[in-house]
């Protein structure tokens, strides 16, 4: 049996957004110490509230009526934004400005201003007529192209566009009021054509809550009203998004205002449930007006503040909700909720990361998403946690990692009794050792502080655990992961790598997914003694890319490592001078002397008459190789600027009493000054040596089959 009456739903979303709330307020405060201003367009898409606007003061102008105004005249910019050179005319024309821009298409443009630098082309879904649009492209640095629906997309993108896109890079983002389902279209047929694509999704969060609510209220009532103005973007999308989840516009009514709802008054009167949603440009009085007329009851007047003070929502403990950032302090953010509570983000509520700098990383105005974590009546505030919600947020994304067996990186943190443990953002994943990729038995130590692909094999939520296996390479993904990485080598790119092997003729390095060569002549300045003398295997070097050669169709990689900035002659020279006591490396002995290493390369002489306090007739009798002793640098000779000659003394830092004991009956003047590379010095291969010419650089040869975790 049917209700005289239907039961009204009002949707939890419907009226103002925050962004809107957040300007009308600013009109507010301006009108209370100003009787002109002037609004660069509507300042939100509803002609009732603008009339009202402008009754009291407020002007709608164009952006080319700016140069009219007057010095110091008022100007308020709506929140839609405007396009980036009317900052500039506001400035030059030393005029007044409130900036009312939405945060969310404050965000857009800084997206595109970074994204599109050096001409990448960018792709904007939405009315090209609208004037955040007209913003949004204002602020990209060259191609640009517009489509408003998935088939203008699909037009757009013919093969010629298609390989440009490919090679040249794209962005793709959204006008922030856009239909959520058409977006999903675009972005899914985009990133099918061009996987490298970079796409944003920033339609507003309000806006896709309000798009999924009217979606559901649609299927689940018999009608469906839905209050705005028609020139309002997002409400009309809304009208869009009910007529199709309720499959016949029958059942849905556009109405802008009170009065016009009478037109379907006999229609729902004998219904069971009626739902009623607003645009966010809608203001609290036209909703009471219009449920009141469905309903017939009389509902007090309500004063714009009391209106202003119904749109702020009510919030849950636990509840998710976007928030403005109304401040920020290295101990806290505070963020306005679209409540009368000050919402209070501490700072470990934000990060675990000590490192972060809050005031650096955060800015007044930015959107931010929060937790509601508890409420405090007596203060007017509402503690608040981001760290809780990107914790949900990643168990979100692992759960689906799992389910899709998607492949995830991460690096070692920990070696557990049985396994390692994984950090993914700030999830630890737990691998057991069968699935280390680490052969039964060996040291699971080598990976930890490695990044490791891995995927999640068990979520235990309950338990807040993830046990996951860490996955290698196939052949043909070692095989295509190391061409396009020397694809993109640059002579000079810098690189720290990994000594895996040490010839007498150079050494090889990994860098990163392929190997290169760094012969003996890049490797020293002066070389005195064996390469392996200086280098181990599993050092870390720093290298620079010397050339890139094609050798029997295969691409070698010569690197270099010596630079004037590590040229140890130049350290020496800038360093030390005659006089100076230095600790010295024993490194070579022979019946003249000890050669003894300053630094690495550097190596000084100490002749056996400077040993000790009388000559001695054999060194090694009294020093052993890797002896470290204390010398006094006594000459330097550089006569020869191929040939430097360092010579050393021990005998010079004796006591008077120590050389008098051994009735020592010779000066210093007698010590001759030896070369530091003297020709008894330990062979080594010469600096010019070549490398055999069959010698090719090469990766380890990987198992046929992936690494099985």
């Amino acid at each position: 049996m049917s209700n005289s009456k239907p039961e009204i739903i009002l949707a939890d979303s419907a009226g103002f957004c925050f962004g809107v709330r957040r300007a009308v307020k600013l009109i507010e405060e301006e009108l209370e110490g100003c009787k002109e201003i002037y609004s660069l367009g509507e300042i939100i898409h509803n002609r009732i509230f603008v009339a009202g606007l402008e009754k009291r003061g407020v002007k709608i102008i164009e952006p080319e009526d700016l140069s009219s105004l007057p010095e110091n005249s008022r100007v308020f910019i709506r929140t839609h934004g405007v396009e980036k050179n009317v900052y500039g005319v506001l400035e030059s024309k030393k005029l007044k400005f409130t900036d009312a821009t939405c945060p969310y298409v404050k965000k857009t443009h800084t997206i595109v201003e970074t994204e599109t630098r050096g001409g990448i082309p960018c792709i904007i879904f939405g009315d090209p007529e609208h004037p955040e649009v007209k913003g949004i492209k204002s602020h990209c640095e060259k191609d640009v192209y517009i489509v408003n629906s998935c088939d203008e997309l699909v037009s757009l993108m013919d093969d010629e566009k298609t390989e440009a896109f490919s090679k040249n890079g794209l962005v793709m983002l959204a006008q922030t009021t856009s239909k959520l389902s058409e977006w999903k279209k675009c972005s899914a047929y985009v990133k099918e054509k061009i996987p490298d694509a970079k796409i944003f999704d920033t339609i507003c969060r309000v806006t896709e809550e309000r798009q999924n609510e009217v979606r559901k209220l649609a299927r689940e009532c018999d009608f469906t009203v839905i209050v705005g103005s028609p020139t309002s973007s997002n409400t009309v999308k809304l009208y869009e998004t009910a007529a199709a989840s309720a499959g016949d516009t029958d059942k849905v009514f556009f109405a802008e205002n009170g009065e016009q709802i009478k037109e379907i008054k006999n229609k729902i009167k004998n219904l069971n449930k009626v739902a009623v949603t607003a645009g966010a440009s809608t203001p609290t009085e036209i909703i009471q007006e219009v449920i009141r007329n469905m309903t017939e009851q009389e509902t007090m007047e309500l004063s714009f503040q009391e209106m202003l003070d119904q749109s702020f929502k009510s919030l849950r403990t636990g509840e998710r909700v976007t928030g403005i950032i109304s401040s920020v302090s290295q101990a806290e953010i505070q963020v306005d909720l679209g409540i009368k509570h000050t919402g209070i983000l501490p700072y470990d509520e934000v990060t675990a990361d000590s490192s972060v700098d809050l005031v650096a990383t955060y800015k007044v105005g930015d959107p931010i998403e929060v937790i509601v974590s508890k409420f405090n009546d007596a203060e007017g505030t509402v503690a608040l946690s981001k760290k809780r919600i990107d914790m949900m947020k990643l168990w979100d994304v692992v759960k689906e990692a799992c389910e899709k067996e998607e492949i995830l990186t991460g690096v070692v943190k920990d070696i557990n009794k049985g396994g390692v443990e994984i950090s993914y953002g700030g999830l630890r994943v737990f691998v057991p050792a069968s699935r280390s990729s680490v052969a039964r038995g060996g040291d699971l130590s080598v990976l930890k502080g490695k990044e490791v692909r891995f995927k999640i094999r068990e979520v235990e939520e309950g338990r807040k655990r993830l046990i996951g296996g860490i996955i290698g390479l196939s052949n043909s993904e070692r095989r295509k992961e190391k061409a396009e990485f020397i694809a993109n080598l640059v002579v000079g790119q810098k690189f720290t790598g990994e000594i895996k092997s040490i010839m007498s003729y150079g050494i090889f390095v990994n860098i990163g997914p392929a190997q290169g060569m760094v012969h003996i002549s890049e490797l020293f300045w002066k070389r005195l003694r064996p390469i392996a003398d200086y280098f181990k295997v599993g050092d870390k070097i720093d290298v620079y890319v010397k050339a890139i050669e094609e050798v029997n169709g295969d691409k070698r990689i010569s690197l270099g490592y010596k630079t004037e900035a590590n040229n140890p002659w130049t350290n020496f020279k800038t360093n030390y001078k005659v006089g100076d006591v230095v600790d010295v490396k024993i490194v070579g002995l022979k019946e003249f002397g000890a050669f003894a290493e300053i630094l690495p390369e550097v190596d000084g002489l100490i002749h056996k008459t400077q040993i000790a306090a009388k000559p001695v007739g054999n060194p090694a009798s009294v020093l052993s190789l890797g002896d470290v002793v204390k010398a006094q640098i006594t000459a330097i000779d550089e006569t020869d600027e191929n040939n430097t000659k360092i010579s050393l003394s021990m005998r010079a830092l004796l006591s008077e009493e120590e050389l008098a004991a051994a009735d020592v009956t010779y000066s210093m003047d007698d010590a001759p000054v030896v070369e530091a590379a003297a020709e008894e010095a330990v062979e080594a291969p010469a600096a010019t040596e070549e490398a055999p010419a069959e010698v090719v650089v090469e990766e380890t040869a990987a198992p046929a089959e992936e690494t099985a975790e």
